[in-house]
């Protein structure tokens, strides 16, 4: 608080490209070039032209914003509110110029429609902004536009530094601190003396990557490749070229080409761009620490869109050959696909869970690595490329990148003199998180065999189980020797001061272990913080439960601020705020704490009811039930075992790994717990497992390999489309479809047509592929989704044309969504890696396949023809070909659901039930209002102002005066004689007239005429 007191000035905002008013057809027309990459020998002049030719086409295409800091701005202001607000103006001044009653009714009539325009441009632009939020979003970027939606938002100030005792508050002193604080810090200074004395002669260019191999991850980039990588590229901050992603998105296909070729021409010539070396670095304080300290500031790179660009695409062909060839070591879980940090969560709850069964102690040591990124070994990077087998292309690319890297730190609108980074990776790039995973790959293989690890990024951990603390200390003791020596060889250095010991026993009289690193003692400690959940002693998840608890109740307060707001409280939005940004922190980690006790997992169960609450604006005397069937929602504890089942069904993902070789044998043994025990995920999702149906298996989940053919030497797909030319199925004459369809036929004279469709209906999954002289057909796993289903027919397809004598062929399906897929070189199906790597094998027999688009039951005979076989498939012998694990989540919910009905049936006396007797959510009607929205909400649970308002004043229950019986919601709609005239208006076309007809969604429902019957009988503002 006091550095926001004597803070610098608030910061001059930077001029950035203003990308709502850009000109795309004119960028477009703007960028087309006549240069070719062969005019350019050197990359450098490529990319310099290239860079130029970019801007050029900016400068009349795309405006830059004005820097006004003085003025308030709003994200939601339109043209349309420029012009709604200068039409009310113009008739203000009309009407003060020129008193009539015409003119003032003028007034009256265009400032209603002013102030319906900003409310309606107010709330599309938070819906808009609520759309894009996930579990990733930072409460501040989310505060941070609440403020700025109600106009009160002010930049953060320059930060103020102390250095030997004296303030640094200005600008451009602070920017030159911080890039000498970084500096100093990537100079190798903070390196061991022997690791200097050991490596200060090895230079990175001494290592020789020639080779006269072709290798595959060599080739030459494919124009496939550069889209798919563009298409996967956020709108993120551009670099010192100022060059954005949207810009790249919307290049023409003649600089599309060129810059292919710029990509190929630094690929082969092995030179790296001196422009792609800079980096402009922003300091993001580090949350709870000392924000005076210049060390206590995470640089974030600002690097170039073309190289980041170009770094994508290397970086998959380097995670494909470290993937395929079994590299990364198996307890390195950090940034690789189908990893998560839950896995080594839930390995470790499991070796705890084990040891408390048998008996025994665990003694962990959680290390921490001082300035990781910052001080990682360049050269030991570069070396490992080679010892990993590596030549040519890929690692001369990542070793340019890594050399002579230089940045400027930018505070405000002000940058620093340029700096030199010896050492150390660049935080921010793409790159880097390969290269830094390479550089520390090595730590396991130093340990003994009685050690087990895990790794995510820097966050790295030992521990072991024993019968005693005395030979576990042993163990370990050596096991942190070993690590701490490699570390030293490769310029690590680990934080005496953070890495923590740690006995995990609920054994009585069990000491703290003794353990040295570096010769100094290190601190043993109760509880720690490891991947986000907090571990104690005896893991009973209670420091866990209270931190989340506290900590979604802070984030709880966004949705007090705006539940009251004009233009963000509708009950959807509020919804969507409450799953992207509360409820992935409470569910975060439960498929591991869900092993504390019930009582105790009950800790959350008041934050997730006070979420519901708000959202609907329920009366706060509402049972707790029936805020779960208002809104569609259930329980915590049957979410977690949700959650649950759709991570086991992720493990086998990868059947080699060491999650699944720990937990799969550990559920189907169904260890036996006692009681009283802590009972791991394994052994609890065991017992989850036989409510399931029994055709939810975890064998039934198709794997995802690595060790196949490399998605980028696939051929290009070819797909063609008749839908630009027949029209929306929806509404165009099925003549018509049909016409258009032989007219396109003749495109493909001379191939053989194949027609594949898939169907799934209650009776079951099936799939077939009709050639002209032969029908395949299958039935699938009944839970396999539509989409698998077509896929499996392409499938059959292929599998049948690969030994066809025939040479083209064309495949016709009405799965246009399948179809787009197979395009695309970045999916997490393994269904799809499958039939691209069936098309590579067609290929290279010199055969053709094209697939072509075709509308479904539009009267195509060879697709009614599909059609029939799938839905016939159904009834044959079901194969057993697996699924992906994606088509097991509908289960799952499903699961939920029923789960949560059962309970709901089992609440006889509730008056939501009456209403609402399944659990399934509602559409949510348009309300008018918030206060609608609330008004019909505590209608339908029967918790209102005025007939519950006595339970929070201690009072006494209101009865009807005329009536004398208690008051209720049923009483005020259905059975009070006083207002039986304004039923007869209001509620004329039900029959009969009760709760269940008024309340419950349906046809007969109008919100409307509830709204109006309580104005009329005024008692709206009493509910």
């Amino acid at each position: 608080m006091i550095t926001k007191l004597i803070g610098g000035s608030i910061p001059d905002p930077l001029p950035r490209w203003n990308f709502r008013k850009a000109d795309w057809s004119t960028f477009y027309n703007n960028c087309a070039t006549f240069s070719t990459i062969g005019d350019f020998d050197e990359p450098d002049a490529a990319v310099a032209y290239l860079v130029q030719h970019i801007l050029d086409a900016c400068t009349s295409s795309i405006p830059c914003t004005t820097p006004q800091p003085l003025k308030k701005s709003v994200p939601w202001w339109t043209p349309e509110c420029r012009a709604a607000t200068s039409r009310r103006k113009a008739a203000s001044r009309r009407l003060f110029r020129h008193p009539s009653q015409a003119n003032r009714n003028l007034y009256l009539l265009v400032k209603a429609q002013c102030r319906r325009t900003i409310r309606q441009a107010r709330r599309t632009s938070w819906q808009n902004f609520v759309s894009t939020l996930n579990s990733q979003t930072p409460m501040t970027s989310v505060w941070k536009k609440v403020r700025k939606f109600s106009g009160n938002y002010v930049p953060s100030p320059t930060p103020v530094l102390k250095i030997n005792g004296m303030t640094v508050a200005n600008q451009e002193a602070v920017a030159e601190v911080l890039a000498d604080s970084l500096a100093s810090v990537s100079d190798g200074s903070l390196y061991s003396e022997n690791f200097k004395k050991k490596n200060s002669l090895k230079h990175m260019s001494s290592i020789n990557f020639s080779t006269s191999e072709d290798n595959l991850y060599n080739r030459l980039f494919t124009i496939q490749e550069l889209t798919s990588a563009l298409s996967t590229c956020s709108n993120t901050a551009p670099g010192p070229d100022t060059i954005t992603y949207q810009m790249l998105k919307h290049l023409p296909g003649s600089l599309l080409t060129f810059l292919l070729d710029l990509y190929n021409l630094i690929w082969v010539s092995g030179r790296f761009p001196t422009q792609w070396e800079e980096a402009i670095i922003l300091p993001f304080p580090k949350p709870g620490k000392d924000h005076t300290d210049p060390l206590n500031y995470r640089p974030i790179a600002l690097t170039n869109c073309l190289c980041k660009l170009m770094e994508k695409m290397v970086c998959f062909r380097l995670t494909w050959y470290l993937e395929a060839n079994n590299i990364l070591a198996a307890s390195q879980f950090g940034f690789r696909q189908f990893r998560s940090t839950l896995d080594p969560l839930v390995l470790l709850e499991n070796s705890i869970g084990n040891a408390f069964r048998e008996r025994k102690i665990l003694l962990a040591v959680f290390f921490d690595l001082e300035k990781a990124y910052d001080t990682t070994w360049r050269f030991g990077i570069v070396k490992t490329l080679f010892d990993i087998g590596l030549r040519g292309a890929l690692p001369i690319f990542i070793r340019g990148f890594l050399s002579k890297r230089q940045f400027q730190m930018r505070v405000g609108s002000t940058l620093s003199q340029p700096r030199i980074q010896k050492e150390g990776v660049t935080q921010g790039s793409i790159v880097s998180v390969l290269s830094f995973a390479l550089s520390i790959n090595g730590i396991m293989s130093t340990l003994p065999p009685s050690i087990s690890s895990l790794l995510y990024v820097d966050d790295f951990t030992l521990y072991c189980v024993a019968a005693r603390l005395e030979s576990g200390e042993r163990q370990m003791q050596m096991a942190v020797n070993r690590v701490s020596e490699w570390a030293d060889d490769r310029g690590f250095r680990f934080s005496v001061a953070k890495t923590v010991s740690m006995v995990f026993t609920r054994r009585r009289n069990i000491g703290s272990p003794t353990l040295n690193l570096y010769g100094i003692p290190l601190r043993s400690v109760m509880e720690t913080r490891f991947l986000g959940l907090i571990f104690d002693r005896r893991l009973t998840w209670v420091p866990h439960l209270k931190n989340v608890r506290n900590s979604c109740l802070k984030s709880m307060d966004l949705l007090k601020a705006i539940s009251h707001s004009s233009w963000g409280a509708d009950r959807i939005t509020l919804q969507r705020l409450y799953k992207a940004l509360i409820m992935p922190k409470i569910m975060y980690g439960c498929q591991v704490y869900g092993s504390a006790s019930n009582c105790r997992l009950k800790i959350l169960d008041p934050v997730h009811n006070l979420g519901l609450r708000l959202i609907t604006g329920a009366f706060r005397s509402s049972p707790v039930v029936s805020l779960y069937t208002e809104c569609g929602d259930c329980p915590l504890e049957i979410h977690r075992d949700e959650w649950g089942l759709r991570y086991l069904f992720r493990i086998p993902i990868l059947p080699k790994s060491k999650l699944s070789l720990t937990i799969l044998p550990a559920i189907e043994r169904n260890d036996n717990f006692e009681l009283k025990q802590l009972r791991p995920f394994s052994s609890r999702i065991s017992q989850i497992l036989t409510n399931l149906p029994l055709d939810a298996s975890i064998v039934n989940i198709l794997p995802y390999r690595y060790d196949q053919i490399p998605p980028w030497i696939i051929p290009k797909i070819q797909v063609c489309s008749i839908a630009s030319k027949a029209g929306s199925k929806n509404h165009t004459h099925v003549s018509i479809m049909q016409n258009s369809f032989l007219e396109h036929q003749y495109l493909h004279t001379g191939a053989i047509p194949i027609y594949t469709d898939g169907s799934k209906s209650s009776a079951g999954v099936g799939c077939a592929a009709v050639f002209p002289s032969i029908i395949l057909s299958c039935a699938l796993h009944p839970l396999a989704s539509i989409f698998t289903a077509e896929l499996y027919a392409i499938l059959g397809a292929l599998r049948e044309i690969i030994q066809s004598p025939d040479e083209s062929f064309v495949i016709y399906s009405d799965s246009l969504s399948a179809i787009q897929t197979l395009t695309s070189l970045r999916h997490k199906n393994p269904l799809i890696m499958k039939i691209q790597q069936w098309l590579f094998f067609i290929a290279a027999k010199h055969k053709k396949v094209c697939f072509c688009w075709v509308p479904g039951h539009t009267g195509v005979a060879g697709n009614e023809l599909a059609d029939a076989a799938a839905k016939a498939a159904v009834n044959s012998p079901t194969t057993q070909l697996q699924i992906p694990h994606s088509d097991f989540k509908h289960t799952f919910r499903k699961y939920a659901l029923d789960q949560w009905q059962e309970k709901w049936d089992s609440f006889p006396n509730n008056k939501l039930k009456t209403i609402k007797p399944y659990v399934t959510r509602w559409n949510s009607p348009s309300y008018k209002s918030r206060r609608d929205e609330t008004v019909i909400a505590r209608l339908r649970i029967g918790h209102t102002r005025l007939t519950h308002g006595y339970l929070m004043e201690s009072g006494v229950r209101p009865y009807c005066l005329n009536c004398i019986v208690p008051l209720t919601v049923e009483h005020i709609l259905v059975e009070c004689p006083d207002f039986q005239d304004h039923r007869r208006t209001y509620f004329s076309r039900l029959s009969p007239v009760n709760l269940c007809n008024i309340l419950a969604e349906g046809d007969s429902f109008n919100a409307h005429s509830i709204i109006q019957f309580l104005s009329t009988i005024g008692l709206i503002d009493r509910i």
